[in-house]
């Protein structure tokens, strides 16, 4: 591989994406073989990025879930096909035919017919062990096992159940059983600790309305249920480690520390992806595409590729390697785009196996500039249906007050100041509310690009009773009901 070639493709790239830094790893069989840094942790005070950086790994964290079941499957506590129930009796879905069939191995899949919903727990402030009582009040878009559909609930659940039959918290399970044996030694869940293993990358956004990186909070610092499906810090170094036992299928250092049959568990096709938002969508180099356990299976320029990509408030990642190629790549970079990080490992595979390199990150801007270009045209469309000098219908104060969705929680609207302004806080997050027309309001937030309609609606005496948000796109908006 030519590594000047990579540095400079990185370096010209960390600009064009709107990347502050980026730590790179790249393993070859048992040894690793490239790893550098490029970019700053830090902005402002300049603090360089190295391959000892630690960076939240996002949804690559999913892997880690996975093989922590497999493991108390060899132990024999746990059974890939055995339902969740016999575990979990708390657990239940609202598809009362999903609900008795959902197994172990069903959580690791994306096949549950539940879309998203990410909105539900991300930053709620519960335990593992609540939340599982919250998902039957979440509405199923597909039948079960229909159709691919990324979500992260059931690693919530992957999560709780491994604590509930492994006798211990999950971050400990996965401490001991994974990290530990691996050499992983500054790598963990907790924020709070990961700052005394070694430095840590800052979290920045870039926000296309403004064209400005911002520098925003480690939001994700306070989710307490993040841990399952996202929540592992690691360095681009670390990780090789998890690459190079993962192309041992289990062996590491010449030792085994997994048994094989555990590991490519993980690879084997569990449900087809067919996923029309990738980046990847409808490009036939990259040939078919499914979900295992925890990771994504797919080809690339006919090599077999096991991969995930992961992004999270101020971070994106990639991890993947190549089985029969004994191949494997790391990114992680302090801006909320896994696209880069795909981009740059794209190119570092395209060197490795020295072909001639394509130009991915050309093609995926393209595909994303259509995409925002589509998202500001729906956004000017949805402006023109404004009334103007359509003014709501209650006084500011007459919308305060707590509203609730058994399966979202509570949204609680307050007035801003003494004018007319009202504000929402969701989950530790204050969102400000701007007025549209009539009853409805647009959520907003500094930090965020996304924005969000507000539908308040009366009860038959006139009284503001219901807010209706649509936080999940694949669903309809989820009605939130006003405390008495």
């Amino acid at each position: 591989m030519n590594v000047n070639e990579l540095a400079d493709f990185i370096n010209a790239e960390l600009e064009t994406w709107h990347v502050p830094g980026v730590s790179v790893a790249v393993t070859n069989g048992s040894e690793t073989v490239f790893a550098a840094g490029y970019g700053f942790r830090e902005v402002e005070s300049r603090l360089p990025v190295t391959p000892d950086t630690i960076h939240w790994v996002a949804s690559c964290s999913k892997a880690f879930t996975a093989l922590c079941l497999g493991l108390l499957v060899e132990d024999g506590v746990l059974r890939w096909n055995a339902p969740v129930r016999d575990y979990l009796p708390e657990f239940k879905l609202q598809d009362s035919y999903a609900n008795e069939r959902v197994t172990v191995r069903d959580l690791l899949c994306h096949r549950s017919g539940l879309p998203r919903h990410d909105k539900s727990w991300y930053l709620s402030q519960e335990t593992a062990e609540e939340f599982v009582r919250r998902i039957q009040h979440l509405s199923p878009t597909f039948d079960f096992r229909e159709v691919y559909q990324y979500n992260n609930h059931f690693y919530i659940v992957a999560a709780a159940l491994a604590c509930r039959v492994g006798g211990m918290a999950f971050e400990t399970l996965v401490q001991k059983r994974i990290l530990a044996p691996l050499g992983m030694t500054q790598s963990g869940y907790a924020l709070g600790t990961a700052r005394s293993r070694g430095p840590v990358a800052e979290p920045y956004q870039w926000n296309e309305l403004t064209r400005k990186l911002q520098h925003i909070t480690h939001y994700a610092e306070a989710e307490t249920l993040l841990a399952g499906p996202g929540g592992l810090q690691s360095t681009a170094l670390d990780m090789t480690r998890w690459l190079r036992m993962q192309l041992g299928a289990g062996e590491f250092d010449g030792h085994r520390l997994f048994k094989q049959s555990t590991i490519l568990e993980s690879r084997i096709p569990r449900i087809p992806v067919v996923d029309p938002s990738s980046l990847t969508h409808g490009h036939e180099t990259f040939g078919w595409a499914a979900y295992g356990l925890g990771w994504r299976l797919s080809m690339y320029r006919g090599h077999g590729v096991v991969q995930h990509s992961g992004s999270i408030n101020g971070f994106g990642s990639h991890v993947s390697f190549m089985p029969g190629s004994g191949l494997g790549v790391v990114v992680l970079g302090n801006n909320e785009s896994p696209n880069f990080a795909f981009t740059v490992a794209l190119r570092a595979y395209d060197l490795m196996l020295g072909l001639e390199p394509l130009p991915w990150s050309q093609t995926f801007r393209e595909t994303l500039q259509k995409q925002l270009t589509d998202a500001e045209m729906e956004r000017k469309t949805a402006d023109t249906e404004r009334i103007i000098q359509a003014p709501h219908t209650h006084p500011a104060s007459d919308y305060c007050g707590e509203y609730e969705h058994p399966g979202y929680g509570s949204v609680t609207i307050t007035k801003r100041d003494s004018d007319q302004a009202i504000e929402a806080t969701f989950h530790t997050i204050t969102y400000q509310l701007t007025h549209f027309h009539y009853d409805v309001f647009t959520l907003s937030h500094s930090d965020m690009d996304t924005t969000w309609r507000a539908v308040f609606s009366n009860d038959d005496k006139g009284t503001i009773r219901y807010v209706a948000i649509k936080w999940e796109a694949a669903a309809e908006p989820i009605v939130f009901c006003r405390r008495s």
